[in-house]
């Protein structure tokens, strides 16, 4: 199998904030499940009902964007490649002009803008694929999760690459070989990583939903958000991710009672639970109900956590009860899950003013700054490291 590397993606990795994936399997046109079983508000509550993206949309071209890759596809110097290899090749050359943004789009939007995020990037090559007639497979891989934070929402990402198949190889009498050549298109260009398990059409469409239901989460519109996620539901039944997204939108929404049952439904009913039962224990603090939160803080202590924003939590607890040399102890650990938060370095940066040490204090600012992607923090940093250097 050959890998490509794409030419600017690397650098963003850390910025591909939510979970993205693809596959070639074919679409069901009806739902995956009759989600009525599940245990979430009715869509009265969830009023006026936004229009949503349907799923042949996700995945279209214009005209003009069609002609382009044609005429590509077609040129003479490019025939005597395989057609997979020339859609890697056209992707190669067209990212190089392809920035990173964080939203997910269409792959006519994403055209139109050139830009995008890693879901974004995922959905033009396999729009291209599709219009071409060549085969895409996709793999979840295992990976570090990166993650970040926004508006008080901690976001993770997975890592999914996709393979552009060669064409099939027919032998007399109709026969095919199973086992084709593939080029994998893969955002982290690592050799030898674990294959978690395919992702099929159904399951990369739901995604597509889950990542703009997270984006009107962090943009606080429950209503948006919940119709995102009924859609990714019907895709993906008992996808612990959007379930545990669901409980948080009937939560914020004030449905408190289907909240909770959204949150118990998900921890009966996944495999993965970290995340809601996480979020489970916050809601139960929310509501005093401490004996039932120790509980599930109890669950959560058997898991071994791999989120940065865990220790990050525990050092701003500590600083507010006073504990600066044991709050810098925690940022330091969430450094080494993942040395490019800058939250981690901001909580140093107190510590140490906390604690006197303003030189060590501006260099940790520094660092918050260098690692801080949108302009706001970057500004926030500045602003605390000039009126450190007054105080000092």
């Amino acid at each position: 199998m050959t890998h490509l590397k794409l030419a600017k993606l690397t650098l963003y990795v850390a910025l591909c904030a939510i979970l993205s994936s693809c596959s070639h399997y074919p679409l069901s046109n009806q739902p995956a499940t009759n989600i009525i079983e599940m245990p979430f508000a009715v869509g009265n509550k969830f009023l006026p009902r936004p229009i949503i993206t349907p799923p042949e949309q996700i995945l279209s071209l214009s005209s003009e964007h069609k002609k382009a890759l044609r005429d590509y596809f077609n040129q003479k110097e490019n025939r005597s490649m395989l057609p997979n290899k020339r859609l890697a090749q056209y992707l190669e050359d067209y990212v190089e002009n392809y920035f990173y943004f964080n939203q997910t789009l269409t792959a006519n939007q994403s055209l139109a803008k050139s830009q995008g995020n890693c879901l974004s990037l995922a959905i033009l090559t396999t729009a291209f694929a599709n219009h071409l007639g060549i085969d895409i497979g996709y793999q979840l891989v295992d990976s570090t999760p990166v993650y970040q934070e926004e508006n008080g929402i901690v976001l993770s990402s997975e890592h999914v690459r996709s393979l552009l198949y060669a064409p099939k190889q027919e032998l007399q009498n109709g026969i095919s070989f199973f086992s084709r050549s593939a080029i994998a298109i893969d955002y982290f260009p690592e050799r030898n990583l674990r294959v978690k398990r395919q992702v099929n059409k159904n399951e990369f469409l739901a995604m597509f939903y889950r990542n703009r239901a997270a984006e009107s989460l962090i943009q606080k519109n429950n209503i948006l958000a919940y119709w995102q996620l009924r859609k990714a539901l019907e895709l993906k039944p008992n996808d612990q991710h959007a379930i545990n997204m669901f409980a948080l939108v009937h939560e914020y929404h004030g449905l408190k009672v289907h909240a909770e049952a959204l949150f118990k439904y998900g921890i009966e009913r996944t495999d993965d639970k970290l995340n809601i039962l996480k979020n489970y224990e916050i809601f139960l603090q929310r509501e005093e109900r401490f004996k039932d939160a120790a509980k599930i803080t109890r669950q959560l202590s058997s898991y071994k956590t791999k989120n940065p924003f865990d220790w990050i939590k525990r050092g701003n607890n500590s600083l507010a009860q006073g504990r600066h040399y044991e709050a810098k102890r925690y940022f330091k650990r969430a450094l080494k899950l993942a040395p490019y938060v800058h939250q981690a370095y901001f909580g140093i940066a107190k510590s140490e003013t906390y604690m006197g040490n303003h030189k060590a204090a501006r260099r940790a600012l520094k660092k918050a700054k260098e690692n801080a992607f949108e302009l706001k923090n970057k500004e926030l940093y500045q602003n605390k490291l000039i009126a450190l250097k007054r105080e000092s």
